[in-house]
């Protein structure tokens, strides 16, 4: 994933805070309209999951494999982060026109930094299943694999604002509020 983002070759990409994740505590948000300036470097990171053709064999597997591998990484990321750097975590099921569910899902999460992020996928066992089992089904079906799994990532290399109106406390970054934000 470096290898693919050129300015790695000359800026590490470090977060200011280090291995350190800040600790949020912001609570309140209602009526408010709440600023909060992320620090440089924070990785956004979407990952997808889409079986809309998967039948029989492969759809049995994702749901009784592969779905399971990604819940307990994606658990594993939001439960630890002092360890992931994990600072949010939005789970999404894509809808039709009509409100129906579609096959197909993603995870946006906010990691503190790239080197979080690589700590994670290459050394724990939450994502080591993750990719060894995409794999194994990968050299198994090959083109004629239904199941796709897929993932995009930034490194916001400035310092963005997001902002948030009358939210919950929960969402998004806004429990860092507290230590970047502005009222």
């Amino acid at each position: 994933m470096r290898d693919r983002l050129p300015i790695s070759a000359i800026d590490e990409l470090n977060s200011p805070y280090g291995d350190n994740v800040p600790v949020g505590n912001f609570r309140d948000s209602a009526r408010k309209r709440v600023r909060v300036d992320v620090p440089p470097n924070v990785v956004s990171i979407r990952s997808g999951q889409f079986w809309a053709q998967a039948k029989g064999e492969q759809f049995d597997d994702y749901y009784e494999n592969m779905r399971p591998k990604l819940e307990t990484g994606m658990s594993y990321l939001s439960e630890h982060p002092e360890e992931t750097g994990c600072l949010s975590m939005r789970h999404i099921t894509h809808l039709n026109e009509k409100g129906d569910e579609l096959r197909e899902t993603c995870k946006h999460v906010y990691i503190l930094s790239l080197k979080h992020l690589e700590d994670w996928t290459e050394s724990h066992k939450s994502h080591l299943d993750i990719w060894k089992h995409a794999l194994a089904m990968r050299r198994k079906y090959g083109a004629e694999r239904d199941f796709v799994s897929w993932h995009e990532v930034f490194v916001i290399g400035t310092t963005p604002s997001f902002e948030y109106v009358n939210c919950h406390a929960g969402t998004g970054l806004l429990r860092f509020a507290d230590i970047w934000g502005t009222f």
